[in-house]
């Protein structure tokens, strides 16, 4: 069996262009990728956020998901080390809510985009 490696699972946030995710975003991506806990994106306060065992899987998710949603979202991808280390400080991201977040690579916020 393979151990987990913190720097190859990879988390999918999707924070919105304006204002808050919604409920009914998250539904719609639970019911285009079908009702598994696997699938399931948790609503951060400000940012919907699942993870993958790496990169390419979470890639995969993306083109499933475009097009249920019923606003714009930016997406960005990062490492579960990362996710670990969210703080206050140096946050590029928003994700929760009390003002912590991640701090992205220069890469990281190149390679982001916008879904609808």
């Amino acid at each position: 069996m393979k151990t987990l490696n913190a720097y190859e699972i990879t988390w999918i946030a999707l924070v919105p262009v304006f204002g808050k995710p919604t409920k009914r975003d998250n539904n719609a991506i639970s019911k285009v990728l079908g009702y598994k806990s696997i699938n399931y994106f948790s609503d951060l306060g400000k940012a919907l956020a699942t993870f993958k065992p790496n990169k390419e899987a979470a890639k995969n998710i993306i083109p499933i998901i475009k097009g249920s949603l019923s606003k714009e979202y930016k997406v960005y991808m990062f490492t579960d080390k990362q996710f670990g280390l969210a703080s206050k400080e140096n946050a590029d991201i928003q994700l929760w809510s009390d003002g912590r977040g991640i701090a992205l690579t220069s890469f990281q916020k190149k390679e982001a985009y916008i879904i609808k």
